[in-house]
C-alpha cells in the first residue's frame, strides 16, 4: 500500500462503505456500481487488502494480504457477497458416438452446468493438462478428455455421467503433476496414471527442463508405490536437480501408443 495515490484510498474506502452496505448482492465483480471501481483496480493484490480490511470491519479476524489463498480463493467472493465467476470446462469428445450426442461437436467449452446436463455415456476419460496437445489426440472409442483442470480436477467428479467412466490421467512429470493425481483420486474412483512413470523421465531424459518452484505437499498415500517413488525421486534430484519433463516434450508416437494401451 505505500505505493498507492491519494485516489486509491478513496476507492478503497468508497469500494468498503458498498460492501457493508450490500453484504450480499451477488453480482459479479466486474458489475460492482462504485466509481473509480473496476477489476484491473481490484487485480490480485488489492484483493487482499479488500479482504483484510472487511474482516477487520467485521470483527472476523485479519489475515494477511501476503497469503495468495486469501486474496485469490473463494473466500473473497464470499466475503464480499459476490457471484462467484462460473467455473467453465473444456472437454474433448474423441469418438463418433458421443459426438453424436452432442451435435457433432468435438471440442466444448462451456459452464460446469450445462456440461453436466449432457446426454453422454462415456467409458473412458482422459484428464491431460496441455491444451495443444489434447487437440492433437486422435478418436479413442467411447473417450471424452477433460483438458487443463489442473488443481481443479475434482470438477470432473461433478458430471453426473463420469460415475462408471475409467479414469486415466497424464499430466507433466513433475512435482505438481503428482499432487494434481493425488486430488484427482481423492474425487474420482478408478483413476490410472499414464506417461508419468520413471521409464518415460528417462527415455526423454534430454528434453526435460527445471520446474521453477516444486511442491512437498503431494498426498503420496493417493499414489501407488512406482509413483512416489518418481515423485520423491524429483524432490531429491535423483535425475537431476528440479526436473520437469513437460507432457508436449514426448515423442508423440510413444505417447499415443501408451496412451491406447492405457485407455484399453
Amino acid at each position: 500500500m505505500a505505493s498507492w495515490h491519494d485516489s486509491d484510498f478513496e476507492r478503497l474506502g468508497a469500494l468498503l462503505e458498498w460492501f457493508e452496505t450490500n453484504p450480499r448482492s451477488g453480482l459479479y465483480l466486474r458489475q460492482l456500481p462504485v466509481r473509480g471501481i473496476d477489476t484491473k483496480w481490484i487485480d490480485l493484490h488489492r484483493r487482499g487488502v479488500v479482504s483484510d480490511l472487511l474482516r477487520r470491519l467485521r470483527g472476523n479476524g485479519i489475515a494477511s494480504s501476503d497469503e495468495p489463498d486469501q486474496a485469490t480463493g473463494p473466500d473473497f467472493f464470499e466475503l464480499c457477497g459476490l457471484r462467484r465467476p462460473t467455473a467453465r470446462i473444456r472437454v474433448l469428445l474423441l469418438s463418433p458416438e458421443l459426438r453424436r450426442a452432442a451435435g457433432g461437436l468435438r471440442d466444448i467449452e462451456a459452464p460446469l452446468e450445462q456440461l453436466q446436463a449432457l446426454d453422454l455415456t462415456p467409458r473412458r476419460a482422459l484428464l491431460v493438462e496441455n491444451l495443444e496437445t489434447a487437440y492433437a489426440l486422435p478418436d479413442f472409442a467411447g473417450t471424452v478428455a477433460f483438458v487443463k483442470l489442473g488443481n481443479a480436477v475434482s470438477l470432473a467428479s461433478q458430471m453426473p455421467w463420469m460415475t462408471d467412466a475409467q479414469v486415466v490421467y497424464w499430466g507433466d512429470i513433475d512435482t505438481h503433476g503428482f499432487g494434481i493425481l493425488a486430488q484427482a483420486r481423492k474425487t474420482l474412483s478408478n483413476v490410472t496414471s499414464v506417461l508419468m512413470d520413471e521409464a518415460t523421465l528417462l527415455d526423454h531424459h534430454d528434453r526435460c527442463v527445471p520446474e521453477p518452484t516444486q511442491t512437498r505437499n503431494a498426498d503420496v498415500s493417493m499414489l501407488t508405490d512406482a509413483e512416489a517413488g518418481v515423485y520423491r525421486g524429483l524432490l531429491d534430484g535423483t535425475w537431476g536437480q528440479s526436473l520437469r519433463l513437460e507432457q508436449e516434450r514426448i515423442e508423440w508416437l510413444y505417447g499415443v501408443s501408451r496412451i491406447s494401451q492405457a485407455l484399453t
